[in-house]
């Protein structure tokens, strides 16, 4: 029975990518380019694998891998490479997968998968605990443009769906309720370099969209809004190592642009202003086993984990927790301590997960006296700093008279303590006379 001898620790920012040749998972470095192999049919136990292709990162513990030849969705411990099916055709109820192409994650952890084979063509969501499927967008189900060849699929900030079809040629917006389809960007929509063959879709921070073509072996970039197309990186756009065969494409947090390309056998990063290429990991670069066929690419999200330190936001006022490979950072007590910031009149405590520092309240001391002649210094209940450090003024007693012949010391002005205590001179009169 295969058992993992490898495993991977996930780490935000890694990249996962599919190879439908090795027939198995990677893990990428982003920095270095070194694989790991950490699922495949002899590395983890479970449903072998026949086409994987698609891949999602739910957490740092679970990556989801589309596998267009079993006609399935799944679950990946990167950890042992061990599978599980979520949903296929014999597991989860709705209707069965046909020809499954794409694969994205809406924010509360539905699936969805483009499918354009018959019986389906359009979009299916998954339950990612029972694996049942429904169809929310078809030529059955909601109005527009039907689909062809579904490519891509990924998921709006708003919400919305955004898929590529290569039948059509297009970019599509779908309405996540009604299953409504819109051009966002073709041949008649929005203006620019048409689409040739269109592989991959991912987004920018922006909003824009960005379309892998292996025909154009390049890359497009589209607005949201008008549907305009212009060229990122190509053949003729930025320079570096050339692209072959973009197969899949994701955004890093710093804006940079990472693209599989089968066959190149490779991971490239674009530089999403220049167009400028650099391989990142292939078979000359980074170590590991080597890549056969790259498809699909997806990143490690930031806030996935593996245990509690994996989550130190920095945050003093936070509770930092790996739970199920999510981070929490929940906000500590009001009033919990937190760092000192230098200030002799404030108050060092967490409100609302923030280390605040409101002004001591007045008359708190603030800095002691440190001898007769040095009185100590209150805080005022308004700012933060202490006041200046001064002594007592000349002329101030510091120790009383104790008898006729014990003068009262006063202070200098200068010096903090009170002078030495002394005694009248000898022969000072200390009782007049009330006689001859």
């Amino acid at each position: 029975m295969p058992v993992s001898v490898l495993g991977a620790t996930l780490a935000p920012g890694d990249a996962v990518v599919t190879d439908t040749t090795v027939l198995g998972v990677f893990q990428v470095d982003p920095v270095t380019g070194d694989r790991i192999l950490f699922s495949s049919n002899t590395v983890g136990t479970g449903t072998a694998y026949s086409k994987p292709s698609g891949v999602a990162v739910e957490s740092s513990t679970s990556v989801l891998v589309l596998d267009e030849g079993l006609k399935a969705v799944l679950r990946v411990d990167p950890a042992t490479g061990d599978r599980t099916i979520v949903s296929s055709n014999t597991v989860g109820t709705g209707p069965t997968f046909s020809k499954p192409k794409a694969m994205a994650l809406e924010p509360g952890g539905t699936i969805l998968v483009g499918d354009e084979g018959v019986g389906v063509q359009g979009i299916l969501r998954i339950d990612p605990v029972t694996g049942n499927r429904t169809i929310i967008s078809s030529s059955t189900v909601g109005t527009g443009p039907n689909f062809g060849k579904i490519r891509g699929v990924v998921v709006e900030s708003a919400g919305t769906i955004i898929v590529i079809d290569d039948l059509l040629k297009a970019v599509v917006r779908v309405d996540p309720v009604t299953g409504d389809r819109t051009i966002v960007s073709d041949s008649t929509v929005g203006a620019g370099t048409t689409f040739n063959r269109v592989d991959a879709v991912a987004l920018e921070t922006g909003g824009t969209i960005l379309v892998a073509d292996s025909r154009l072996v390049g890359i497009h970039r589209v607005d949201p809004v008008t549907g305009d197309r212009t060229i990122v990186t190509s053949g003729t756009v930025g320079a570096g190592p050339a692209l072959s065969k973009p197969k899949g494409i994701v955004v890093e947090a710093d804006g940079n642009i990472l693209v599989t390309d089968e066959t190149a056998i490779a991971v490239f990063r674009v530089d999403p202003v220049t167009g400028d290429r650099t391989v990142v990991s292939d078979g000359g670069v980074g170590g590991g086993t080597a890549f056969q066929k790259p498809r699909g690419i997806a990143l490690v999200p930031p806030g996935t984990c593996q245990v509690d330190t994996d989550c130190d936001d920095g945050n003093p006022c936070t509770t930092d927790v790996c739970n199920a490979g999510t981070c929490q950072n929940n906000a500590v007590a009001d009033g919990t301590a937190c760092p000192d910031d230098g200030a002799l009149c404030s108050d060092d405590v967490c409100q609302a997960g923030v280390c605040s520092h409101p002004p001591k309240a007045a008359g708190t001391v603030c800095r002691a006296s440190t001898g007769a002649c040095d009185p100590q210094e209150t805080c005022d209940g308004t700012n933060i700093a202490c006041p200046s450090d001064v002594v007592s003024p000349a002329g101030t007693v510091c120790r009383a008279s104790t008898g006729a012949c014990d003068p009262a010391e006063v202070c200098d002005g200068v010096s903090a303590g009170c002078p030495a205590d002394a005694l009248e001179p000898a022969g000072t009169v200390c009782r007049a006379s009330t006689g001859a």
